[in-house]
């Protein structure tokens, strides 16, 4: 699986990325979207944790957010694994956030850490996976400083 993984990445640095870059040059791509920094610092953590995951950013626009990702956990197609991360623009927002995401049917171990909100939907259930990821989620400092390269600790904004 490890190695069917490798090759994936490979083909897309030596296929899609080439691509894009000519096609952005010609004027007919659009840039790759960037990550704000709380996300990266947090896809960091994750992984510093144990915890592997994809992020996917979103553009719809939720009241009191000021960014939205999705974190996918797995590769199984047959699983769905997905944590939503939500940067609010205060703390008081964030806890609002999470009263009304709270009560959704569809997401289990809302929890809040300063200005982020994460939501997990994982079907069928995955409690040890819910438990690391909402300990790394916890755990993860997002008032840390966060460098250029998006890791925390690396350099002063």
């Amino acid at each position: 699986m490890k190695f069917l993984k490798m090759l994936f990445f490979i083909l897309y640095g030596l296929v899609f990325v080439p691509i894009h870059w000519v096609l952005r040059l010609v004027g007919l791509a659009s840039p790759l979207p960037t990550f704000p920094q709380e996300f990266q610092a947090l896809a960091a953590h994750f992984q510093n944790n144990g915890v592997w995951s994809g992020l996917t950013m979103q553009a719809e626009e939720i009241p009191d957010v000021e960014h939205w990702g999705l974190f996918k956990f797995g590769l199984d197609p047959n699983v769905f694994q997905v944590a939503a991360v939500m940067l609010c623009h205060s703390e008081e927002a964030a806890r609002s956030v999470e009263k009304e995401t709270s009560a959704a049917p569809q997401y289990t171990n809302v929890r809040r850490n300063r200005q982020l909100v994460i939501a997990c939907t994982f079907r069928p259930p995955n409690p040890s996976l819910a438990e690391n990821v909402e300990s790394a989620f916890v755990s993860f400092d997002s008032a840390q400083k966060v460098g250029q390269d998006g890791l925390p600790g690396s350099s002063a904004r």
